[in-house]
């Protein structure tokens, strides 16, 4: 990590290339009145002081920061699978289906193709259902986009559903990052008593 090289603005603040004492502190980044270099402000944990950094300094420590909530976001997705492999084992259509849906929100969320997913999810919904004897299930598609609406109120049959699965619907519009590939419906199942 990059050591602290930048003046911590607890002090007077000062150039990180020239050491030219500045008038007050940038909110932004801004042009030494000296030596015209881009001066870069930053604010890093543990205590969030802000500091002043050179243009290649920014560069690395925004460069680590990339590196470090990647790492975090491979963390996740190794936890999620090593969770869904467990829960394949116990048969636990229910944490399945938690886990698909954890996976395919983490996917969208990196802007990556998370329809596959959701399919799963939905699917593994049905499959409890069909586990636990509910032969029916009703889509609930009023808090998703207004293709969606189009399918609320859907009763199907759940082995039906496993097959040609409704949701998520094809024409839904929902997305919570705008440059994932897919959308994020939010249409769920609900049983269907008798």
């Amino acid at each position: 990590m990059v050591s602290l090289l930048g003046k911590i603005l607890s002090r007077k603040p000062k150039c990180p290339y020239c050491q030219y004492e500045l008038p007050k502190v940038p909110r932004n980044k801004a042009k030494c009145p000296q030596c015209r270099q881009q001066i870069y402000v930053k604010a890093l944990p543990p205590k969030w002081d802000k500091a002043l950094y050179t243009e290649t300094q920014a560069k690395e420590i925004e460069q680590q920061e990339k590196q470090s909530k990647q790492k975090e976001a491979d963390e996740k997705w190794r936890q999620l699978n090593q969770d869904l492999q467990q829960a394949m084992r116990r048969g636990d259509y229910q944490a399945m289906r938690d886990l698909y849906r954890d996976m395919a929100l983490e996917a969208h969320r990196r802007g990556k193709t998370s329809l596959k997913l959701q399919e799963v999810a939905h699917e593994m919904e049905l499959r409890h259902y069909q586990q636990t004897g509910i032969g029916k299930a009703e889509v609930l598609g009023t808090n998703c986009c207004d293709a969606c609406q189009t399918q609320n109120g859907l009763v199907i049959d759940v082995s039906e559903g496993i097959k040609n699965q409704p949701i998520p619907y094809k024409g839904c519009t929902n997305k919570i990052n705008h440059a994932a590939p897919d959308c994020w419906c939010v249409c769920t199942y609900i049983p269907v008593a008798g």
